[in-house]
């Protein structure tokens, strides 16, 4: 029992301070995903929460590239069905028209949204990677296609106790993504990163 207190102490402290304060039932925005990840050593794409169309196009002028332009609120999930999200967006006028966009869409479903400005990075394939401590079975991770086809197609594997960067490369071979990423056409995607994430 003391060797568990004792460890489950040790994780704490290494638990970055805005992840720390989150109850189980709390669901998450984007950005404050996105913030915990970058105090875990997460690589995350920049991004940044305006709440007009000219505050992003200033912040996309920042980003030096294409942007996402996302609607952000507490509990708004499937943002792509009721088109609150526009991708590979460049040049102040195409950000402040897709900005637009995004606030009538959420209007229009009666929500009140703020925006989230994303740098876009693209890539051959979307990985979802998700880990949670489940009260009855401890450290549970799950690895699978992400982006559009994560509901989709429901292709997740799922992992149950601690998990190494050996364990984690094992997952991702056993995995369907993880396949994937190894036989991709033109050679093998860096799963490391994945591993590591």
């Amino acid at each position: 029992e003391q060797a568990r207190q004792s460890r489950r102490s040790r994780e704490v402290e290494r638990t970055p301070a805005r992840l720390a304060a989150v109850t189980e039932t709390v669901e998450l925005t984007e950005d404050v995903a996105l913030a915990i990840l970058g105090e875990c050593g997460i690589q995350t794409p920049r991004q940044e929460r305006v709440t007009t169309p000219a505050g992003a196009v200033a912040v996309a002028a920042s980003f030096d590239g294409p942007v996402v332009i996302k609607a952000v609120a507490d509990g708004l999930l499937h943002k792509s069905d009721l088109g609150l999200v526009v991708t590979n967006v460049v040049g102040s006028d195409s950000v402040q028209l897709a900005a637009r966009e995004v606030l009538c869409a959420a209007s229009t479903a009666g929500l009140s949204v703020e925006l989230l400005i994303v740098e876009q990075i693209t890539g051959a394939l979307d990985v979802v990677v998700g880990y949670k401590r489940d009260p009855q079975f401890g450290p549970t991770t799950i690895v699978g296609l992400g982006g559009v086809w994560a509901e989709m197609l429901d292709s997740v594997s799922v992992h149950v106790g601690g998990l190494d960067i050996d364990g984690a490369h094992r997952l991702l071979a056993a995995s369907h993504v993880g396949r994937m990423m190894l036989e991709a056409r033109g050679g093998a995607l860096d799963v490391d990163a994945v591993a590591h994430a």
